[in-house]
């Protein structure tokens, strides 16, 4: 009889802790930020003109605004073993609607790295019309300007509710 009580309460105690846990991990109206990013932009060619056709976008997160030769490999790739290379990069095919403009969801295909404030962070981004092979690859750069260092936008924190 003095064991069932014990159960009992063991049972009651186990069930109140499972309450508390559960309640504890998400309290009502607290959120988090999502662990992805939407980006759009408008592809145009040298002319200014919307373009429509499929192409390859290619993202990838680095340490450094600046782009140097040895970021990319012989092949178009990312060089893995580059020293400001994050770890992260995704690829999306995407047709522009006919303003050019297409949207993504980075962090959907590789989750996004830890965006601590040990390090500043940027975006590399690249397109390419989907036909072609990797080495096809060309920088959107956010100045227009190769020769600057500012050839990766930077990662910015923004309020999230």
């Amino acid at each position: 009889m003095r064991m069932n009580n014990i159960a009992k309460i063991l049972v009651s105690l186990v069930i109140f802790g499972l309450v508390s846990l559960v309640s504890a991990a998400q309290p009502p109206g607290v959120t988090t930020a999502p662990y992805s990013m939407t980006y759009t932009a408008k592809l145009k060619d040298n002319a200014g003109n919307p373009i429509v056709t499929a192409h390859t976008v290619r993202f990838s997160i680095w340490q450094s605004s600046d782009f140097s030769a040895g970021d990319i490999d012989g092949s178009g790739n990312i060089n893995l073993l580059a020293p400001n290379y994050m770890g992260w990069q995704e690829s999306y095919n995407v047709t522009p609607n006919q303003d050019g403009i297409f949207t993504v969801q980075l962090g959907s295909q590789n989750v996004l790295p830890n965006f601590n404030s040990d390090w500043e962070k940027f975006l590399q981004v690249e397109v390419k019309s989907a036909a072609n092979a990797n080495t096809a690859f060309e920088i959107l750069d956010p100045t227009g300007n190769m020769s600057d260092s500012q050839d990766r936008k930077p990662l910015t924190s923004s309020p999230y509710t």
